[in-house]
């Protein structure tokens, strides 16, 4: 069985980042296919495959949670990225909610980005912080830091250790 783990979150939140930063740790490279490609009409879709294993996510700017309904349908796990930054909180929150009611039985965890852009208002979150982002306590929350590939894959190296 492939294990299909999906970075799911908003516009410019850091998902390729992320799975760039997997490739580039296990010496893999990325897919991008174009949209108005197979099962996503409306958007870009990014990849990287191992034997077992297909890591993907949604390029480009949309905010459209609509495109994602194929990958979510498909995925076996999932990785929400939220952006720290409080000018993308609605958003976040939005992605959120949507993943929570999606993912049911299939392990997922959070990674939070951008702390570096925000600073000291990062520090002490856990769900979010200030931030009126809720997620299910049973999610672990992992924290990205710009530059430290380790921090950045760790949550797709959790999942996948869910999976088996």
């Amino acid at each position: 069985m492939t294990r299909r783990v999906v970075l799911y979150g908003p516009p410019l939140a850091g998902k390729a980042t992320i799975l760039r930063s997997f490739a580039s740790t296990r010496g893999l490279k990325v897919d991008r296919f174009g949209a108005g490609s197979g099962a996503f009409p409306a958007v870009g879709l990014r990849t990287c495959t191992t034997s077992n294993t297909v890591i993907e996510t949604v390029w480009g700017s949309t905010p459209n949670r609509d495109s994602w309904t194929a990958l979510v349908e498909q995925a076996t796990g999932f990785v929400l990225v939220l952006d720290a930054q409080g000018v993308r909180e609605s958003l976040d929150r939005q992605f959120a909610t949507a993943l929570a009611a999606a993912a049911l039985q299939r392990p997922t965890c959070v990674i939070w980005t951008k702390q570096d852009l925000v600073g000291a208002q990062a520090s002490g979150m856990s769900d979010g912080g200030d931030f009126d982002v809720a997620v299910p306590s049973s999610w672990p929350v992992f924290f990205g830091r710009k530059g430290d590939e380790a921090s950045l894959v760790q949550p797709i190296e959790w999942v996948l250790a869910q999976l088996g």
